[in-house]
């Protein structure tokens, strides 16, 4: 009985991150919240991003870009707490997802984790001030 609660728990908080993150790609870094947040928008600044919110967490960028042809990409991009109790501390976890929504639905894995790795990349190149 104990494990199959159990694993009806993790199974929800499986659910529920997924419907967190919106189904796109995600990685955690090991530095605090406020250093990942400002690598991860100098990322996505070339997005030209409509919103950026950092007035409440999760931090959140979006950005909706439309061509003449009618074609429309949805970049969104989450800054929020690594929930993994196992993570080596601190740690925050980077969701992003790119995803053609007009005039098909397309989702670009392979550029969400490009962007992942720019932000990796610009952590370890830039590191925080002490």
């Amino acid at each position: 009985m104990c494990h199959a609660k159990m694993l009806l728990t993790t199974l929800l908080l499986v659910i529920i991150g997924l419907a967190i993150t919106g189904c796109g790609t995600s990685s955690a870094f090991p530095f605090d919240y406020n250093t990942v947040w400002n690598a991860a928008v100098g990322e996505a600044i070339v997005w030209r991003p409509d919103i950026i919110n950092d007035d409440a967490r999760p931090y959140y960028v979006c950005c909706t870009r439309a061509d003449l042809f009618g074609t429309e990409v949805k970049y969104d991009l989450k800054v929020t707490n690594d929930l993994n109790i196992f993570a080596r501390r601190p740690s925050t976890r980077v969701h992003v997802s790119i995803r053609q929504t007009k005039p098909t639905r397309i989702r670009f894995t392979q550029m969400e984790k490009e962007f992942l790795a720019k932000v990796a990349e610009r952590l370890i190149i830039a590191p925080p001030p002490e």
